[in-house]
């Protein structure tokens, strides 16, 4: 077994790291370009055995949460590409243990920022997005037996049904941010 760290020069622009482990008869290259990404030959994976774990507890209001995060795309002033994801600071707001403070970054003016925030992407879509979506078929799933309820009156269909609208959040409440 082996471990071996050498750079890649493809043009002359672009530099790239390759970080090559050898076990047995399988060698792996973990690649990191000049840009700032990695690639691994399989996936980034990360421990979530609940053998591991304490204080569980479900993401409350999912749907709320979601609603304060945006999808966004954006051009850095780092010198380094372009991309999509989320600003940080939205994701703080509900999900503070997944915003680590990543160290400085130098922009392309020479300036300094202290102390770039970083987030858990992976760990923070995964959960809201797993329990958004169970809330939503919670809602769903009320909404079709409401309907389908011959014992309920038109006008206390839609009573419940309002009730169950009240629970998605508003897209004008946070259609602008």
């Amino acid at each position: 077994m082996f471990v071996s760290l050498f750079m890649n020069q493809v043009d002359a622009v672009d530099t790239y790291a390759t970080l090559r482990v050898s076990a047995y008869s399988a060698i792996r290259d973990f690649t990191f370009n000049s840009g700032g990404n990695g690639v691994a030959p399989s996936g980034w994976i990360t421990n979530c055995d609940v053998r591991i774990k304490t204080n569980i507890n479900r993401i409350s209001d999912p749907l709320s949460k979601m609603a304060t995060i945006r999808g966004v795309s954006w051009d850095r002033i780092d010198n380094t590409p372009s991309g999509i994801g989320f600003i940080v600071q939205s994701i703080q707001t509900h999900c503070k243990d997944s915003v680590y403070v990543t160290g400085n970054r130098e922009l392309e003016d020479g300036s300094v920022v202290e102390g770039v925030l970083s987030p858990d992407t992976s760990g923070v879509a995964a959960a809201l997005h797993q329990e958004a979506i169970l809330q939503l078929m919670s809602i769903q799933r009320k909404a079709l037996l409401t309907l389908s309820d011959p014992s309920l009156s038109d006008e206390d269909k839609q009573s419940a049904l309002k009730e169950l609208a009240i629970l998605i959040p508003d897209e004008s409440e946070y259609a602008d941010q």
